[in-house]
């Protein structure tokens, strides 16, 4: 699990949790810590594509100054330096390791220019040390344009968490969990899941993977009591397939242990009278994965309905953001767990 996390120009998170809610403002960071943590734990091109979609209209990144354009919108300073730093402690050992993320404008700054195939001016590059071996060379990965063509190069790079998802405001691809599902099949896994979510969904009659004509890689489909129909699960509302989404990705054997996930306004679409049997089985599903959850809201009756089924205060904390009006600095703090649970239940206010 994340440990600690310092995004340089942010304050450093320190004793972070297995689930970890963020709150704040508009515009005080909360999606900005998510996407940190998932570039920092994900160094590479798939990453920068993913959060662009997710951030602004789709724009022909195979085109270099698309590209750089927006590659640029992450830097405060795109002539500095983007500096990750994360602190992963396993239950016997610690993990360190610093991403930094730099917009090479010369390629005389490369340290190696004869290894790497001949990059245009400008380009990205991803620099990975581990604190805790200053005896091994930092890796790096190199992202530019050769011939007009998007090419990412680096030697062997192991990742630094194994799976993670980053889920946006936008519905998830159906295929995407028709495969986590097929894979909790196939293991003898997916019931206890499935029954919990229909307690909780009674209108659920059954949970199917289809393959028909308009999902050639399959989805996920409900059938429903009244009316008597199947439908997918993204058409059926987009609450309840998200809820489900979220907790499918939970339980993926692939993310047992050394997972992450990641949720922008985890209320979102999320009916308020659903939202505890939600989280009641999000703890479930997390506790028995062990994996860790980052989560943004607004929402006072989520967090309400988040303490009320926490039976550990240690086991959650509260990051709040904040912008400085007057300097537009950012920073955050993060409450703990027993701390947030009273601030909560006292109403007082930590959005």
């Amino acid at each position: 699990m994340i440990n600690s996390l310092r995004i340089e120009n942010f304050r450093c998170f320190k004793d972070l949790a297995r689930i970890n809610i963020i709150t704040g403002d508009n515009a005080a960071g909360k999606s900005t810590i998510l996407e940190a943590i998932f570039i920092a734990c994900n160094p590479h091109l798939q990453a920068i594509r993913m959060l662009n979609g997710s951030r602004i209209p789709p724009l022909p990144i195979l085109q270099k100054d698309n590209f750089f354009s927006l590659v640029e919108r992450y830097f405060n300073d795109p002539y500095s330096r983007i500096v990750f730093e994360v602190d992963k402690k396993n239950s016997d050992s610690s993990e360190k390791w610093k991403v930094e993320m730099i917009i090479l404008r010369r390629l005389s700054e490369l340290s190696t220019p004869s290894s790497i195939p001949p990059f245009q001016e400008p380009c990205l590059e991803f620099k990975i040390t581990e604190n805790n071996k200053p005896e091994k060379k930092p890796e790096k990965i190199l992202i530019g344009f050769t011939d007009n063509n998007l090419v990412q190069q680096h030697g062997p790079f192991k990742e630094i968490l194994p799976n993670k998802f980053f889920f946006s405001n936008s519905i998830q691809i159906p295929s995407e969990s028709a495969g986590i599902l097929s894979s909790l099949i196939e293991k003898k896994e997916e019931s206890v899941l499935l029954d919990a979510f229909k307690k909780v969904y009674p209108e659920i009659e059954d949970i199917l993977i289809l393959v028909p004509a308009d999902f050639p890689n399959g989805a996920v489909f409900f059938k429903i009591k009244d009316p008597d129909i199947i439908i997918p699960s993204t058409l059926y509302s987009s609450g309840t397939h998200k809820s489900f989404t979220i907790l499918l990705a939970a339980a993926d054997p692939r993310l047992k242990q050394q997972g992450i996930i990641l949720v922008d306004e985890i209320e979102n679409g999320i009916h308020w009278s659903r939202m505890q049997s939600f989280w009641r089985l999000l703890d479930d599903v997390t506790t028995k994965t062990q994996i860790q959850v980052f989560a943004t809201t607004h929402s006072y009756e989520c967090l309400e309905s988040f303490v009320d089924i926490m039976k550990k205060p240690v086991e959650f904390t509260i990051i709040h953001a904040k912008k400085d009006p007057k300097t537009n600095e950012f920073s955050a703090s993060v409450i703990p767990g027993e701390f947030a649970e009273s601030a909560i239940k006292s109403r007082l206010e930590i959005r």
